[in-house]
């Protein structure tokens, strides 16, 4: 991996997930309760951390949320952009996806997921290690403007 933010290159990690954007897809979220555990507005990784203690057979998926603003700033006055933001969910036995995570807003949207196209350690490492919460990608710009913004 390029060099950039301590060992970590975002500009590197945003054109792959630049490249990879299509293949996101909405994850549909699912009231759960843990036993000894309140999930908490917010706290995804943590959230989806005590789900795979409490059930084994299940993993978590780290990956990103994808927001496409570009229509948005129309009406924002904004440059066209996406934004990215580090998220967490839940895969059962069967592959099936869903997000245990709660919501402010029941009736609030739901976005893209895109797991994150690389290892575990890499994305630990860039949202743990540079407490990196979310990617602005610039689009329509030559070259591509990456922004970040910590947790």
């Amino acid at each position: 991996m390029p060099e950039g933010r301590g060992e970590f290159n975002i500009k590197w990690l945003a054109e792959r997930l630049w490249k990879a954007r299509s293949s996101a897809a909405i994850v549909p979220r699912r009231k759960v309760m843990i036993p000894g555990h309140e999930l908490a507005l917010n706290q995804c990784h943590a959230n989806v951390t005590a789900w795979v203690n409490s059930y084994p057979s299940h993993k978590a998926l780290r990956g990103w949320l994808v927001f496409d603003l570009e229509v948005a700033s129309l009406f924002t006055g904004e440059p066209p952009h996406f934004d990215l933001l580090a998220h967490s969910i839940v895969a059962n036995e069967a592959g099936e996806m869903f997000d245990i995570t709660p919501v402010y807003d029941d009736g609030a949207g739901t976005y893209p997921f895109l797991p994150h196209p690389g290892e575990l350690d890499e994305f630990e490492r860039f949202v743990g290690g540079c407490n990196l919460a979310r990617i602005r990608l610039r689009t329509r710009e030559d070259p591509m403007q990456v922004a970040c913004f910590e947790t």
